[in-house]
């Protein structure tokens, strides 16, 4: 092993990718345990267009190289690489680059870490586990195979379908076409926004310290395609607004499974603490709901007038951060929401589907449903 394999050279920093991947490790060969296991990339495994694909997704630099002459006395450098990957995608695209990551040893790690000017973490998604193995193994086969016997894990949709499966109406009685729409309405919105441009595209955000260097974002008119959507979900108008947590609301008043109700319950909460919780990177003071007003306000995407300050708001932002940046944070809030809103929207479309189809519901009235549940 050498040590250069492990570092990247550009002018006069080295820098390290490391992942960090939960993985099951066999204790004694009695006993399982999650662990966080690093693996390091081996710049030497990759071919040329790999080099430059990794280099320009982390803005390590725009002259792509193979270095060989890596000087081991030389300080490290005193910047890191602040690096934010997507909050719904992730960065599954560096799947593709697994078996370019290899563990190290303490000593090889020390020796590659005392050569660093930065080091960048891959942020894979909460849902990527591996096995003794290294193979890939979803979060319910890591409990029952530590259990013994099926779980439904809070924030996993597979474990839930597993487990327990679809689940009749409590009472078909206290479910009018009022409710019907309401779950219908849902649906739609989230499909609207999962079919769209944005939910697929592209984004990160990588700077010096506060230095910026490069971003990969939604086009403003990607981002106004889903901002009124969203905003439906989350507005806290009651008359007008608020889809998620009526549509939350109703079917946990419906479903006849007290275990799925907790379910769907948690991923509620989930939502509620992502608008309250200060956005990662913005100032502190300043809730992800607030944050969101003032840049849709502020970019004039709910109305045409910029209500409750938006202009200023937004402004003051602008200054302090950069304009990638905010628009950096208002997606990654975005899709930190539209993660809890997507696991529901399954949860709840597999009951409503049969609910309808045997009866126990009404058809909804505001659209035709077949696109939506196959009926």
């Amino acid at each position: 092993m050498s040590v250069k394999d492990y570092l990247y050279r550009y002018e006069d920093r080295c820098t390290y990718l490391y992942w960090s991947i939960r993985s099951l490790v066999n204790i004694d060969g009695s006993q399982l345990e999650l662990r966080n296991k690093m693996y390091y990339l081996n710049w030497r495994k990759l071919d040329q267009g790999e080099l430059e694909y990794i280099v320009e997704k982390y803005g390590l630099n725009r002259t792509v190289t193979h270095e060989d002459d890596i000087d081991l006395n030389t300080p490290a450098f005193d910047h890191a690489i602040e690096i934010s990957g997507d909050a719904v995608h992730d960065n599954h695209d560096m799947l593709v680059f697994r078996d370019r990551f290899e563990p190290l040893s303490q000593e090889q790690i020390r020796l590659v870490e005392g050569q660093m000017a930065g080091c960048i973490g891959i942020s894979m998604s909460r849902h990527y586990f591996e096995d003794e193995d290294g193979h890939s193994i979803s979060l319910r086969e890591i409990h029952e195979r530590m259990s013994g016997m099926h779980c439904v894990i809070m924030g996993d949709y597979d474990s839930v379908q597993a487990a327990i499966g679809f689940t009749p109406i409590r009472d078909s009685a206290e479910w009018g076409e009022a409710e019907s729409n309401t779950v219908a309405h849902y649906l739609s919105v989230v499909e609207q926004i999962d079919s769209s441009r944005w939910s697929s595209s592209r984004m990160s955000y990588t700077s010096r310290g506060r230095k910026y260097v490069s971003s990969e974002l939604p086009t403003i008119h990607d981002i106004r395609s889903v901002s009124v959507l969203f905003r439906q979900l989350y507005s806290k108008n009651e008359r007008l607004d608020n889809l998620f947590a009526k549509a939350t609301t109703v079917y946990m008043n419906a479903v006849s499974n007290e275990v799925k109700c907790k379910w769907v319950e948690y991923e509620s909460e989930r939502f509620g603490a992502t608008l309250r919780n200060p956005p990662f990177g913005i100032d502190p003071e300043n809730s992800g709901e607030s944050f969101l007003e003032a840049f849709g306000y502020g970019y004039r995407i709910f109305h045409a007038f910029p209500g409750r300050g938006g202009d200023k708001d937004l402004a003051k932002y602008m200054e302090r951060y950069g304009e990638e940046k905010v628009i950096f944070v208002y997606n990654d809030v975005l899709r930190g929401l539209f993660v809890h809103v997507v696991n529901v929207y399954k949860v709840i479309k597999a009951d409503f589907a049969k609910w309808v189809a045997d009866g126990s519901c009404p058809r909804p009235s505001i659209l035709n449903l077949e696109h939506l549940i196959g009926i």
